[in-house]
């Protein structure tokens, strides 16, 4: 196969925010994503900014009801997607127990409950629902493929019953890997996907469904140190494919008429066809920079709203694109590679990384505004102790935080031993909004006023999370181009993330046991929950949006999770006793583990 296509697969490891997703496993143009962020938090992007940005699409997975309510308040707007399941689940987030695929009262309670109620005057426009994401990747050999049709069919029975099957619509993500070929006119769908292939693609043309797909260059390129550099790009390359009377100088429209064949084999060559993600990272490998993410991004948009369309379909280009993403995910897993953490174009403050032209004229990307930051001091390597036993440190501190600019290709790579140590502990100490005991590192590390960054490599500061107003935790959304508006659109939603109620989080079939409130394991286990959640008299950390709930420590927030997510999707929210079963803190061996810091604070002026 030559340089054609785009075959490279952002895998969807699992992460600390799977919140629904089994162990086991593992964005036209507008702003969507995942959600899992490492505890820094995003600041305030309010429905007033996100007018003010002209965004009103978004597309992201929000399977639980307090995220989708928090829609509706944020403002009416337009087309949306939500997930059933998330970015890392590859079907349904129940799909192991059989659920939506096997039972329409299954199907039609979900319906009910997640979206009819909120399709309502003033509420949330839900124009699309995900199932699933992706779930034909060949690294999932077929376990997913049984679940896909028998849920869409019983999801679409149900949107008949609740009217809503003429405007909410079901989708299918999928990787650039379901179709292949050496040249775009011979493009086919994998063999073994040939005939899932075919009732998927009739199922959306019966219902006036877009096909949707997940289209990356740049991993082409990451993986194939053949791939020519300048054809993942849109400013033409000398490496042009040549397919006929048709020439490609693009990855991009290379991949997507290959996916315009393959249906066209099928008999569907005019389904709308919608990209799901696109993107390039700024960080964490090579070629993935602030430079090359700007010429990507800008070249896809300036592409897509020439109206050019490829050659397979000229003049009309995808009917959405959705660009990934809003901004990075400090905690999500770096198996695929340490450029995971950084697709977006918006640093975890809301500022923007790079000057961006959404297609809104003059106008560039707005920061966020009103982002009060901690003060400016930073936690670095004593150069006077000796750092012989640092590796320890190095990996509770970077288990916590995200280090992956320290690696090959980032852009804190060659700041050299002592930096290396330097930029990991002043991340763990950002991220725990700058605790003094998160900077002793048994005495190895100590607090300066001088910014240690050095060139590219920038040693951040934390935010403010109390003062600072701020919204959510972990933030990640897709921009979105829509060639019928020729404008980006966006609204942000939020979602919970917990490690230790995973399997809690909206499964309506959760297994009810007693609870362990530990916010000290959360803590240490779960970089999404900042140390300021550790102290019943800590800071405000907003689970949801900051416009329904507002939970001040990790306790609360978990105990209401079992109460909304669990107990009360049951019907018995009002009634069922609950008991916690264990909740308490150490007092020795880690970091934060202490009698007076940390349990007598906890234990007695906290919990008690």
């Amino acid at each position: 196969m030559n340089h054609l296509m785009t075959r490279g697969s952002r895998q969807h490891e699992h992460s600390p925010c799977d919140h629904h997703c089994p162990k086991s496993t593992s964005g036209t143009s507008n702003l969507g994503g995942g959600l899992v962020g490492n505890g820094k938090a995003c600041p305030e992007i309010t429905p007033k900014y996100i007018k003010s940005t002209a965004h009103s699409r978004v597309r992201t997975p929000v399977p639980c009801s307090k995220e989708r309510e928090a829609i509706g308040r944020v403002g009416t707007y337009k087309s949306r997607f939500f997930h059933l399941g998330s970015e890392r689940c590859p079907v349904l987030d129940l799909n192991r127990d059989g659920f939506l695929s096997s039972s329409t009262d299954a199907s039609d309670l979900w319906v009910r409950q997640n979206v009819s109620r909120y399709v309502v005057k003033g509420g949330a426009d839900i124009r699309y629902v995900a199932v699933g994401n992706e779930p034909f990747l060949t690294s999932y050999s077929g376990q997913f493929q049984s679940f896909v049709v028998p849920a869409l069919l019983n999801l679409q029975q149900s949107l008949v019953k609740a009217n809503l099957a003429g405007y909410v619509k079901l989708v299918v993500p999928c990787n650039a890997d379901a179709y292949e070929s050496s040249l775009p006119s011979q493009g086919a769908f994998r063999p073994e996907l040939t005939q899932i292939m075919t009732q998927l693609v009739s199922f959306l043309n019966s219902n006036g469904s877009p096909f949707v797909v997940n289209i990356y260059p740049f991993l082409s390129l990451y993986g194939n140190s053949d791939f020519p550099q300048d054809y993942a790009f849109f400013e033409g390359s000398t490496h042009p494919v040549t397919d006929g009377s048709n020439v490609y100088y693009n990855a991009f429209d290379g991949n997507f008429d290959t996916l315009v064949a393959a249906l066209n084999k099928l008999g569907y060559g005019q389904m709308p066809i919608i990209i799901g993600e696109v993107g390039w990272p700024t960080d964490g490998a090579i070629g993935a920079n602030l430079t090359a993410a700007r010429v990507f991004n800008q070249g896809l948009i300036k592409h897509v709203l020439s109206n050019k369309g490829t050659p397979l379909r000229p003049d009309a280009p995808p009917m959405d694109i959705y660009l990934f993403a809003l901004l990075d995910e400090g905690a999500k897993s770096v198996l695929p590679g340490n450029f995971e953490r950084h697709w977006g174009i918006f640093s975890f403050d809301g500022q923007a990384k790079y000057a961006l032209n959404l297609g809104l004229g003059n106008k560039l990307l707005k920061n966020a505004k009103n982002v009060e930051y901690l003060p400016s001091r930073w936690c670095v390597a004593d150069p006077s102790k000796d750092l012989t036993n640092v590796a320890n440190h190095l990996r509770v501190a970077c288990s916590a935080a995200d280090c992956t600019t320290l690696n090959y290709g980032g852009s804190c790579n060659e700041i050299g031993a002592k930096g290396n140590i330097s930029y990991a502990f002043n991340s763990y100490y950002q991220l725990q909004m700058q605790n003094a005991q998160s900077c002793d590192f048994d005495g190895l590390g100590m607090v300066t006023f001088l910014d240690p960054s050095v060139g590219d490599c920038r040693f951040p500061v934390g935010v403010n999370d109390h003062k600072s107003s701020l919204a959510f935790r972990s933030c990640h959304r897709h921009v979105k181009f829509s060639r019928n508006s020729h404008c980006i659109r966006m609204i942000l939603i939020v979602l919970l993330c917990f490690d230790a109620t995973q399997d809690w989080l909206c499964s309506s079939s959760a297994n009810l046991q007693i609870i362990m409130n530990d916010a000290y394991l959360l803590q240490m286990g779960t970089p999404i929950f900042h140390k300021t959640m550790h102290s019943l008299r800590g800071v405000p950390i907003l689970l949801q949006t900051g416009l329904i709930n507002v939970y001040y420590n990790a306790f609360d927030g978990n105990f209401d999770t079992l109460v909304a997510a669990a107990i009360n999707k049951l019907g018995y929210g009002d009634q069922m006793p609950i008991v916690t079963g264990e909740v308490g803190w150490p007092t020795d061996g880690a970091i934060g583990a202490n009698l007076t810091g940390a349990a007598r604070v906890f234990n007695q002026q906290g919990l008690v």
